[in-house]
């Protein structure tokens, strides 16, 4: 057996080498992907680069943030949990991650999380905000009230719509939507 593995030897060497500029080129391109906002196309690119053991923290990272991004929380917490192993400290990483627990109304896991914020950014008033905010969707998901959020299909997208609201008599409709879809833009188109 020794004489096979030796025999293999240079071949596996060879293929190791062979990858790793094949994995930073992975990167590059899912880092452009995520950059230009095409989070679908950086997923399966990040997913190439995970399977390689080099800097798997930061490309679990980039994946949740990803699925975050598509709306996806559920897989973004699975790839949260994968980078949260490597005991992240960066307060917008654990704050991102806070954000997600709270969109899958894990209200209790959120608190944790900005409390570890809380005590390293202590001054931070954004942190201090959503923690209390986070405490009062806590105490509304114990205590719901009576109305009833239907979902209207023929007035949503396939993008994310967000909502609906009232705005010096007009109506103000906040999506991603690619494009323009009527009336004036404000903010950033997404093309």
């Amino acid at each position: 057996m020794t004489f096979k593995l030796s025999k293999f030897t240079p071949v596996l060497i060879a293929c190791t080498l062979l990858m790793i500029p094949n994995l930073r080129a992975q990167m590059t391109d899912a880092d452009r992907k995520f950059q230009q906002e095409q989070y679908f196309s950086a997923v399966s690119l990040y997913k190439k680069a995970y399977k390689v053991k080099e800097n798997k923290q930061k490309v679990a990272s980039q994946i949740a943030l990803c699925y975050q991004m598509i709306g996806d929380f559920k897989q973004a917490d699975s790839w949260f949990e994968k980078a949260m192993k490597s005991g992240v400290k960066d307060p917008k990483f654990l704050t991102q991650y806070a954000e997600n627990l709270r969109s899958l109304d894990q209200f209790e896991e959120a608190k944790k999380i900005y409390i570890k914020i809380l005590e390293l950014s202590p001054e931070d008033q954004k942190i201090k905000w959503d923690f209390e905010t986070t405490v009062l969707g806590s105490t509304f998901k114990s205590s719901p009230t009576k109305h009833e959020i239907k979902n209207v299909k023929s007035f949503n997208t396939s993008a994310s719509d967000y909502h609906l609201s009232l705005y010096r008599k007009n109506a103000v409709f906040i999506s991603s939507t690619p494009g323009i879809v009527t009336g004036k833009q404000i903010g950033r188109a997404h093309v």
